[in-house]
């Protein structure tokens, strides 16, 4: 549960921003890791191009993700694919990226936001991603981030 109205947490009430990308810290220079919008089209048939950012001991490593919107419905619920690719939306095969053979070149991202007034339930889904992989890591840090963000506001 996160202790915001859902219009605060919905992607939309941001241009550019996601559940993911959402921080009070500057893009590049977490330690762990970050993301910035290259291109984005919020609307459905739209689509994402998306640089991450992680900080490593041989300097920082940049991860591309693209996708397309599939469903929006503004303050309830945000559907969308991801797919590792380059940095012009190419897809890329995730074993060429050191996953798994049966790690999916196309996974489903749905946020679903259901305003209680003074906070918000949100249940966020990564389809096709195994719950130890390196992107649940990610979305871990990502959503403490966004707790710390709210926590900001007014």
């Amino acid at each position: 549960m996160v202790w915001a109205p859902a219009r605060v947490l919905y992607p939309g009430s941001y241009p550019g921003l996601s559940p993911r990308r959402r921080s009070p810290q500057p893009r590049t220079s977490t330690p762990t890791s970050s993301g910035a919008v290259a291109k984005e089209s919020p609307r459905v048939g739209g689509t994402r191009l998306v640089c991450m950012e992680k900080q490593t001991p041989n300097g920082t490593m940049k991860m591309w993700f693209t996708g397309e919107y599939r469903d929006i419905v503004e303050n309830e619920r945000l559907v969308y694919t991801e797919s590792m690719s380059d940095e012009h939306g190419n897809i890329l095969d995730p074993v060429d990226m050191g996953m798994p053979a049966d790690h999916p070149a196309t996974n489903e991202i749905t946020v679903e936001l259901d305003d209680l007034g003074d906070r918000t339930r949100m249940i966020m889904t990564h389809a096709g991603i195994p719950a130890d992989s390196p992107g649940a890591l990610g979305w871990n840090i990502a959503l403490d981030k966004l707790a710390t963000y709210i926590s900001t506001r007014p």
